[in-house]
């Protein structure tokens, strides 16, 4: 009898494939490369691409191509009569064999769970699968073509070279500016796979899709053996997403998920340690002390990422987010990107988040009403105590009207937050781009049966649908770009299939309490946990908002995003943006902490723009041809790591065409640089490392080599220093950062 941790399996860090459009006399060429290679996908006969992370597989150099026909990406557990093990030729060979002896490939992934990506040709090579499972958080992008069938968790391998602005679809820019599409990328013709969503792929060009979804039954326990089975369900789930890792690092906001996730992973490791996201601003003081405190309770080391001076004037929460793939439609890349090398400097193999804990206890104040109106037995008392919420809670008139509504059985049914950013958001947009918008459509999943017993069931479901789709992107961006050049993986515990099923037959006694007339969220969560966390986390509702990071930085960085959003900017000239609009809300400072929230997923998109145009993209913003020049605080700054310092003189600085040109004022000598030399000058004096200066250049050229990136760098700084641009500190060659990277 295999038992649960023998039925877990962790395989590759992404996957790739290219099927051609013919019949195939050969089973498809299987590779494993190693992250961060790219895959030439197209051509030839069909192949399957298996990434690799180094650190956790140490079988790979021996066995580089097989003929294997299933390739798969994340985590498998639960495949009843199948072994799965750390070695990923083993699991593949053995997975391979599990599907071609069930036959029936929609059915067959039924019994697997899990959070991955599965690529699967059948013996006779009469088609191709893919399939991505319901908690899927990695992206699956496919492209059709008249030769064949690409698909990849990288985007970027659908190109030649690197994307360019002619490839994208500029007709859906309006829409990426102002949300997320989970279905489509903003590339032409490159689309996303959702979640629980698979494809047949044949010869013959034909595409046939089916979906496999949740399955929900509604829970009729009491409260206290609903919290015995969720502490359980939560135990299970992070054993099955954290086991083989050696240490293993948490985001501990100071919140009730992240805590829960924190004492459940101290269960399961002794090296567990914190990582808590803090900024220099009051309103974070309560999170950071709640922080602590499950850190103290739990004995557990606690890190500090300190974001603060990104928010400062020229920080680069922003500008961070240059030369990614696609737009990091979020504001917090600058922070995981920061937890990401606290974790590997301190070395742990994985970091845990409570992503989708908020969701899956969702609930609204209606539900402590109904709660009675629900419940198997007469009670007077809960009527009593309906009464008094109702009438602490409304004035007499509308506790009426709500008593009336709950005894006739009426449901409030909330609409999707989408209408309301786009009010937000049109201010601006222009008329066409809102057009646009709203022409697009919310973004729904069907609920898997016709009707739910409660709203909060209907709600929670469609919103955890939605929230899967909506990250995906981000969460494949942030794997790609920031934990797995750390060597970390980024994993998230409540995508359980198993805990969401239960989760969402909670009914509302589960979700919503009230106390003193006031609501109370998470109601069975805190009564799992009751005496297991400190009584502050417990008892804690009110949490801090986070949008106040976005508002302090728009606060400071009026100049900076006037240039990112000015009328020479990618989206005004495609016609997304009003850049007099922009302007005005950058003038007053209550439209510009009101419009904060969406004006950073809109910088993102235009970064990401002018990425792909070859734009530079300077940390002291050159925003037109005319000569600037640079601040003295700027010239004098001395950096002991990267071995450079700047003359203290004024070096006048002007771009043309994305070229810098220098100007040595005292000497009147003037120099200029190709794009790519401009580009390393900037990163060359703005980070403070060569770990940094590296991992941001192959970020920018993908099939450039940490040695191709030195040499240029050497040239540059020849040229330099020979004109007497800069003056060495050491040796540029030496040091083991600029290798291990």
């Amino acid at each position: 009898m295999i038992t649960v941790d023998d039925q877990i399996g962790r395989a590759s860090a992404g996957c790739a494939g290219w099927y051609p459009s013919s019949s195939m006399s050969s089973p498809p060429l299987w590779k494993l490369l190693p992250v961060g290679q790219r895959s030439p996908i197209e051509g030839g006969p069909a192949i399957l691409y298996q990434r690799v992370l180094n650190p956790f597989f140490s079988f790979f150099s021996a066995h580089a191509s097989c003929s294997f026909r299933v390739t798969v990406c994340g985590l498998l557990h639960h495949c009843d009569g199948l072994h799965f093990g750390d070695n990923l030729l083993l699991l593949v060979q053995n997975l391979q064999l599990w599907l071609d002896e069930r036959g029936s490939f929609p059915q067959s992934v039924k019994e697997l769970d899990g959070d991955f990506l599965l690529c699967y040709v059948p013996p006779e090579a009469s088609c191709c699968w893919l399939y991505r499972h319901v908690t899927g958080m990695r992206a699956l992008y496919y492209r059709s073509t008249p030769h064949g069938f690409q698909w990849s968790t990288s985007v970027t391998d659908f190109f030649v070279e690197k994307p360019s602005i002619s490839d994208v679809d500029h007709d859906r820019l309006a829409v990426a500016s102002a949300y997320g599409d989970p279905e489509r990328t903003w590339y032409r013709e490159v689309n996303c796979l959702p979640a629980g969503h698979g494809l047949q792929l044949h010869p013959d060009g034909r595409m046939v899709s089916f979906c496999q979804d949740f399955v929900i039954t509604e829970q009729s326990l009491t409260l206290y053996d609903a919290a015995f089975q969720l502490r359980h369900l939560l135990a299970q789930a992070i054993q099955r997403k954290l086991r083989g890792f050696p240490s293993i690092g948490v985001l501990l906001s100071g919140g009730l998920d992240s805590a829960v996730i924190a004492r459940e992973a101290c269960q399961l490791s002794t090296r567990v340690q914190g990582l808590h996201w803090t900024w220099d601003l009051p309103i974070f003081e309560d999170e950071r002390s709640c922080a602590y405190a499950v850190a103290e309770y739990l004995h557990i080391l606690l890190h500090e990422v300190d974001g603060s001076a990104a928010l400062t004037e020229a920080g680069d929460l922003v500008r961070c987010m240059q030369g990614l793939p696609l737009p990091f439609h979020h504001s917090f890349y600058h922070a995981f990107r920061a937890s990401a090398q606290m974790a590997g400097l301190h070395n742990l193999s994985a970091v845990v988040s409570g992503h989708l804990g908020d969701l899956l206890f969702h609930g609204e104040w209606l539900d402590g009403f109904r709660a009675p109106l629900t419940a198997n037995q007469w009670n007077p008392l809960m009527w009593v105590n309906v009464i008094g919420n109702l009438l602490s809670w409304y004035s007499r008139d509308q506790a009426v009207k709500v008593g009336f509504r709950l005894l006739t059985g009426q449901r409030h049914m909330r609409k999707e937050p989408l209408a309301e950013r786009l009010v937000s958001c049109q201010v601006w947009l222009t008329a066409q781009a809102f057009e646009q918008v709203q022409a697009s459509g919310d973004y729904t999943y069907k609920p898997t049966r016709s009707a739910f017993s409660t709203n909060s069931t209907y709600q929670t479901y469609q919103y955890l649908k939605q929230k899967i789709n909506n990250n995906t992107n981000l969460d494949t961006i942030l794997v790609d770009h920031a934990f797995l050049p750390q060597q970390v993986q980024l994993l998230h515990p409540y995508a359980d299939k198993t805990l969401i099923e239960f989760c969402l037959g909670l009914g509302p006694l589960h979700r919503m309490g009230f106390a003193a007339g006031m609501p109370l969220s998470k109601v069975l969560l805190r009564y799992a946990y009751l005496e297991k966390l400190p009584p502050q986390i417990i008892g804690r509702e009110a949490r801090v908002p986070y949008i106040a990071v976005n508002r302090t930085y728009c606060q400071h960085n009026q100049r900076e995003l006037a240039e990112i959003f000015g009328k020479h900017s990618c989206l005004a000239q495609l016609g997304v943006i009003n850049p007099e609009a922009i302007t005005q809300i950058l003038a007053e400072p209550a439209e510009l902490q009101r419009h904060s929230g969406s004006l950073i997923p809109a910088a993102a998109v235009e970064l990401w723009l002018r990425h792909l145009s070859n734009m530079p993209l300077l940390s002291v913003p050159v925003p037109s041809p005319h000569a600037v020049v640079l601040p003295e605080a700027f010239l004098n700054r001395q950096y002991q790591q990267t071995g450079v310092a700047k003359p203290a003189t004024n070096i006048v600085t002007k771009e043309i065409g994305g070229a810098m040109i220098l100007l040595n004022s005292h000497s009147q000598e003037v120099i200029q640089l190709s794009r790519d030399a401009s580009t390393l000058l900037v990163l060359f004096f703005t980070t403070s490392s060569w770990e940094e200066v590296l991992t941001i250049a192959r970020q920018l050229w993908q099939d450039t080599t940490s040695d191709q990136i030195q040499k240029q760098t050497q040239t540059l700084v020849l040229q330099l220093t020979e004109g007497g641009w800069i003056r060495l500190r050491k040796p540029l060659t030496t040091g083991a950062a600029c290798n291990e990277v």
